[in-house]
């Protein structure tokens, strides 16, 4: 059994978690200090932005990626998803850019900016599974049971890749 943490974000994608924490710190210094009449609507927003954080972080962000002999393990810190080694073809590591042009990446659904992008992904002719921190370099996961072939960003690609299994260059047109 090998463990890849999620790897560390790329500058923009810790541009934007910081803009989001300066955001939540703002709203609680006025929701203390701001007009009185509008100290209730500064708190709900206050309450709502921390609610998203607190989401995205326990539920949404995966903190490691476990591979063993029988599977592939997404963990967070309140819910696992295991997928089976049987239904994965293999993984290989893309360029972002170039998997956004081939794809036609369009629609992002779930969170995108605190601590990376979590969710669902949709192109032109397929919807990925999607939890990345960085935005130059991804692994693309193939799943053969019709279930959504997964984006992610363990620390140390190459090895999660060895780790997993290497997939043929036939199974999907990727530049690399």
């Amino acid at each position: 059994m090998t463990t890849y943490r999620l790897d560390r974000m790329t500058g923009d994608v810790r541009k934007l978690t910081l803009i989001v924490g300066a955001l939540a710190g703002a709203l609680i210094l006025l929701a203390k200090s701001g007009p009185p009449a509008m100290r209730p609507q500064i708190e709900l927003a206050a309450a709502a932005l921390a609610a998203v954080c607190a989401l995205t972080w326990l539920a949404l962000r995966p903190t490691q990626f476990i591979v063993d002999e029988a599977s592939l393990r997404v963990e967070w810190p309140i819910r696992v998803r295991v997928i089976p080694r049987s239904v994965i073809a293999g993984a290989r590591v893309v360029k972002a850019a170039d998997f956004r042009r081939a794809h036609k990446l369009r629609v992002r659904i779930g969170a995108g900016g605190l601590w990376g992008t979590f969710g669902l992904l949709k192109g032109a002719r397929e919807t990925y599974s999607t939890w990345v921190s960085r935005t130059d370099r991804w692994v693309l996961v193939h799943l053969t049971d019709g279930g959504h072939s997964l984006l992610l960003t363990p620390a140390h690609p190459e090895r999660f890749v060895a780790a997993l299994g290497a997939l043929p260059s036939n199974v999907v047109d990727l530049p690399i």
